[in-house]
């Protein structure tokens, strides 16, 4: 498996950990499931759900991915941006979509 020990030559694991420690690397959860197991779902964040657009954007997003198998998990970022990331970051696991 990657990342044993047996696999990586200690110096070059004390550059990647240094690397790591010094960009501040925090691992992508959704990169991390793509890698590993089917794209189950996506995620639409909407700006204003309020404005009648985004309902009829919402809808059409979710009829097309659910014709491949997706699901989509929607939210309302309300125009913040600090909102928007904290919800893509975000990473729904199958059991939560249950």
């Amino acid at each position: 498996m990657a990342g044993e020990p047996r696999y990586i030559r200690p110096a070059t694991r004390e550059r990647v950990l240094e690397a790591i420690r010094v960009l501040n690397y925090r691992p992508n959860l959704v990169a991390s499931e793509h890698a590993h197991r089917p794209h189950i779902y996506d995620r639409l964040v909407i700006p204003d759900i309020t404005n009648p657009f985004w309902p009829e954007v919402a809808r059409g997003v979710q009829d097309q991915a659910a014709l491949v198998g997706y699901h989509v998990v929607v939210a309302n970022a309300d125009w913040h941006p600090e909102r928007e990331a904290k919800f893509l970051a975000f990473a729904p696991t199958a059991a939560w979509m249950a």
